[in-house]
C-alpha cells in the first residue's frame, strides 16, 4: 500500500510543477518552455487515472474476492 501512497505523492509532484510551468509560459509568452511543462501535467494526470483505476481495481478484489474487508478499517470498536 505504500506504493500507492508514493505514486500518488509522484503525481501531485507532477500536477504542481507542471501547472505552475504552464502557467509561466502562458504568462511570460514563452512558448518553448510551456510545451514541455504541458507534459509533465499531462504526464501527471494520465499517471494519475492509472494509479486511480488500478487501486479502485485492487479494492473490488480484495474487498469481495478474499477475506480482507478493507472498509472495516473506518468501523468504530
Amino acid at each position: 500500500m505504500k506504493v500507492f501512497q508514493y505514486l500518488i505523492y509522484l503525481c501531485g509532484l507532477l500536477i504542481v510543477v507542471g501547472g505552475a510551468g504552464t502557467v509561466a509560459g502562458f504568462v511570460g509568452r514563452w512558448d518553448h518552455a510551456r510545451l514541455p511543462f504541458m507534459w509533465i501535467l499531462v504526464g501527471g494526470l494520465g499517471l494519475f487515472g492509472v494509479t486511480l483505476a488500478f487501486g479502485l481495481i485492487a479494492g473490488v478484489y480484495l474487498y469481495f474476492f478474499t477475506d480482507r474487508r478493507s472498509l472495516q478499517y473506518f468501523k468504530r470498536r
